[in-house]
């Protein structure tokens, strides 16, 4: 017969070799009103849409997700104020988050998710 201690170290090592290890972020999205918004000069606003084969595409101009910071702080500079995401259908909540999060770490600080419908 089994000691109990071996089989008490025997569900400690399954349990702790089974389970998973994340680290858990979280990003504060606040939510506006549905409606109309406020009036805002377009020469101010880019957006960002998802284009195929995993690129971005920010006024229409292709970029890559490695320089989507060095491309949101250019942006900035050059008097953009507002930066619009736009997903498409069939993107997973996980790349847009992705997308989110990066472009929070950019100087561009007034992001908005929208949908289209």
């Amino acid at each position: 017969m089994t000691p109990l201690i071996d089989v008490v170290f025997l569900l400690l090592i399954f349990f702790m070799l089974s389970s998973t290890f994340l680290k858990f972020s979280k990003i504060s999205v606040t939510a506006g009103p549905n409606g109309e918004g406020g009036a805002t000069d377009k020469a101010t606003i880019s957006v960002l849409r998802f284009g195929d084969n995993d690129v971005l595409l920010i006024d229409g101009r292709p970029i890559s997700h490695s320089k989507l910071i060095e491309t949101l702080n250019g942006l900035k500079q050059s008097g953009k104020t507002k930066l619009v995401i736009k997903p498409r259908d069939g993107i997973t909540v996980q790349h847009i988050l992705g997308v989110l999060e990066r472009s929070k770490r950019s100087t561009l600080k007034d992001i908005v998710l929208v949908r289209e419908e």
